[in-house]
């Protein structure tokens, strides 16, 4: 069985490392009761998690704030309003400026990487994962989910996961049961 965990890196939050944070808002776990006899649901034409009644939908990051919903098999349409929610922001500043704004070598190598990383979290799986989470690393956490970052003085994508600040060679878990689809450098 093909187990797939980018639910994950939508949905863990700073203030619960070790399990989704149930909310209506960007980075949030949304849960939506469900009516009886429905079987399957998506949010913004992707497959949701139904667990005994309830959709659960991670609400990407980037999402904006305003009406939502979820769609069922039946073609039923389950509102909710996608709150806002602010998430600290980081401003670093880097001496390496490739590490800013890539030479044509790295930015080929940057694309080809999101692609893959796309394909991954097109995949779906109706197993959901177990909660709570394992930490998948001891160490510091370095990097929160959902921070902003501004890299000399420009803007980024929020942080979609939380970065763990270890020795190298610290052994690295699955925070669920699953089945790795991709590792990289």
């Amino acid at each position: 069985m093909k187990h797939w965990m980018w639910a994950f890196v939508w949905s863990v939050s700073t203030l619960s490392l070790a399990a989704p944070e149930p909310g209506l808002y960007p980075g949030g776990l949304a849960r939506i009761a469900l009516p009886d006899g429905v079987e399957s649901a998506t949010f913004k034409g992707l497959p949701v998690w139904i667990q005994n009644g309830v959709a659960y939908v991670g609400i990407p990051l980037d999402e904006k704030p305003g009406a939502s919903g979820v769609k069922t098999d039946r073609g039923d349409w389950l509102p909710f309003e996608i709150q806002d929610r602010g998430y600290p922001t980081q401003h670093i500043q880097l001496a390496n400026r490739q590490q800013v704004s890539p030479n044509t070598q790295n930015l080929k190598r940057i694309r080809r990487e999101a692609s893959e990383q796309a394909n991954w979290y097109r995949r779906f799986s109706p197993w959901m994962p177990e909660f709570p989470f394992a930490l998948p690393a001891q160490g510091r956490v370095s990097g929160e989910f959902g921070r902003r970052r501004v890299f000399n003085g420009q803007p980024r994508r929020p942080h979609s996961g939380i970065d763990i600040a270890a020795p190298t060679g610290t052994p690295v878990l699955a925070p669920s049961a699953g089945q790795v689809i991709g590792v990289g450098d």
